[in-house]
């Protein structure tokens, strides 16, 4: 099979978080321009890309231990060329969430329309805690006052961005990460950053950020989201032609499935119909719409 004769799936909201849930309806719902979209779905994507290096670091960590102490026994030193490499992604991988922070503080703003649409999360998450915004619900400020993950992350992040870069111990179990702290922000007291666990830092980072963000979006579509409003979604391309259907979140939530924009049917067509169709919820309201006409 070549892969035009695949269906691409472009649109499948039964397996979404409730970032994505947002990014399929409540964007359109609360009509978030385009740069608002494009944030998003960055969000999304960074944790993905996230999770991506995460694996690559530990595979990475397990080489650079072998061979560089095969270096370090033959000949009494080593380059660490892999564990150089290794405490790179692990830094990317601060750069990735401390952008998703950023990002999200821009998203705030397309929403509550409050802070700055530059993304500043640091200034944003102080003035909401401090109750400086009157529309911010109550739930909300005591959500983002359940995020301290991000104050451990800011510091780390802040010295490796801006100021001294670290490194990663390969030979300690569990791996650790230090770094020299010559930058303004809070130092302790060997002026040693150090992250004597980064497996632990890690997956308190990834699952403390992720269950933020989504009782946000949780939130804001259950508390700020009609529901109504039937959203033209691309459900896939098929050998080079894009697939629709109309679907609303009310329409999602009662598993009723829209109505299918059936492009193959219209006259002298030459689009292939939807391989899904015989199958899809869609396409049946789309014939059952028609008999009742």
């Amino acid at each position: 099979m070549v892969e035009s004769d695949i269906f691409i799936l472009r649109y499948y909201p039964e397996k979404a978080s409730p970032i994505e849930l947002f990014y399929y309806f409540g964007v359109h719902e609360l009509s978030i321009d385009r740069q608002g979209r494009v944030i998003l779905a960055s969000i999304i994507s960074r944790l993905e890309k996230s999770a991506i290096l995460w694996t690559h670091f530990q595979k990475l960590c397990e080489i650079a231990q072998s061979k560089e102490s095969v270096e370090l026994n033959k000949y009494g030193y080593s380059n660490a060329e892999f564990s150089k490499l290794a405490s790179a992604i692990f830094e990317a991988i601060l750069n990735e969430y401390y952008s998703i922070y950023s990002n999200f503080a821009i998203i705030v703003h397309k929403i509550f329309k409050v802070g700055s649409q530059k993304g500043y999360w640091f200034k944003l998450k102080r003035n909401v805690v401090e109750g400086k915004y009157s529309n911010i619900p109550k739930e909300i400020i005591e959500l983002f006052k359940s995020n301290t993950i991000y104050e451990e992350l800011r510091i780390i992040r802040t010295e490796s961005a801006h100021y001294s870069t670290g490194y990663v111990n390969i030979f300690s179990k569990p791996y650790a990460y230090l770094n020299e702290q010559v930058g303004p922000i809070v130092k302790t007291p060997s002026n040693i950053l150090l992250i004597a666990d980064i497996e632990e830092f890690y997956n308190r980072l990834h699952s403390e950020t992720v269950d933020f963000l989504n009782r946000f979006f949780q939130y804001v579509m259950d508390n700020m989201i009609e529901g109504k409003k039937r959203i033209l979604h691309i459900c896939g391309i098929y050998r080079g032609y894009v697939y629709q259907r109309y679907e609303s979140y009310l329409d999602f939530k009662s598993g009723k499935g829209g109505f299918c924009n059936p492009i193959w049917l219209s006259q002298d067509s030459s689009v292939p119909p939807c391989p899904l169709a015989k199958k899809c919820k869609a396409y049946q309201n789309y014939l059952n719409s028609c008999k009742t006409e």
